[in-house]
């Protein structure tokens, strides 16, 4: 079965934004874009006629149809799939166990700023379980025309769900060619200005905590491959605030999921969460275990 990007579609502009991310991805993935549409019209019955029904699927169908040949051309124009379910997100959680899905897209809520992340009801409930990992395009990116992936950034805290997404985006700028930026983030803690040691050397917590986090970030750089281009940055303050102001001059930002919840499953922790309110470029959010 061939490698798949899946993308929700509903026919509005969220969906032309997700195209527009996965028509970037996909290669770096090496995957097959394809489209699913659900829809909760065959639960309507008894208020629509037979010919309503099929006349509202039909404006999505078609209004997705010219999307993906915009994107992604005539001939190499993904298939659109219909399924009938009142839950979007359920029908894409279905389709991703069912087949070789890397990656589900989506757009975000037409409520946020636009050039930023602004996940609605289907992404947030995607979010939570999801088998493979999820990547939510910020309003209006299908406008930016983007000519490429550009830079991969990684943000990394020194937990295994950190590593994982780490490896899962080395795998992608490498088959992007592209650069690898590995963001740690620091974050002082209170308190952290009292000394942890006696003697004339006296380090703080917060100095120590620091050293760890840099030697961690070290350590992980020098495993990946050889030959990648790979920019470690450190730096200090609130973590989804700084992610969130380095997403500006990244194409692609990886995270992990939430340190606990099943293995192979989204789950997303509070800095991921507030990031996907606040990232200039497409988030992935990678399950653990990936």
């Amino acid at each position: 079965m061939a490698r798949t990007v899946l993308i929700g579609v509903d026919g509005s502009s969220r969906s032309d934004d997700a195209m527009a991310v996965a028509e970037l991805i996909a290669p770096a993935l090496d995957a097959q874009p394809a489209l699913l549409y659900a829809h909760p019209y065959r639960e309507l019955e008894s208020l629509l006629s037979e010919g309503e029904r099929e006349q509202l699927v039909r404006e999505v169908a078609e209004t997705s149809a010219r999307q993906a040949r915009a994107h992604f051309g005539d001939a190499e124009a993904p298939r659109l799939e219909l399924v009938g379910n009142r839950s979007p997100a359920a029908a894409l959680h279905t389709a991703a166990a069912e087949r070789d899905v890397v990656a589900i897209i989506v757009g975000s809520s037409h409520r946020g700023a636009i050039g930023r992340v602004m996940p609605g009801g289907v992404a947030q409930r995607l979010l939570s379980g999801a088998p493979c990992p999820i990547v939510v395009a910020p309003a209006g990116f299908a406008a930016r025309h983007p000519l490429g992936l550009g830079a991969i950034g990684a943000g990394f805290d020194a937990s295994a769900e950190a590593a994982d997404a780490l490896g899962f985006a080395a795998r992608m700028a490498a088959a992007n060619k592209g650069p690898l930026i590995v963001i740690a983030v620091y974050q002082r803690v209170a308190f952290g200005h009292l000394p942890v040691g006696a003697g004339q050397a006296v380090a703080t917590v917060n100095e120590e905590l620091r050293a760890d986090l840099a030697g961690d970030l070290e350590k992980a750089v020098n495993e990946l491959a050889v030959g990648q281009q790979v920019t470690a940055r450190l730096r200090q303050g609130d973590p989804a605030g700084v992610l969130a102001e380095e997403s500006e001059k990244l194409g692609l930002l990886v995270v992990g999921s939430r340190g606990y919840g099943p293995i192979g499953s989204v789950l997303v922790g509070s800095v991921a969460t507030r990031l996907l309110s606040s990232s200039s470029c497409p988030v992935m959010v990678v399950p653990r275990g990936a």
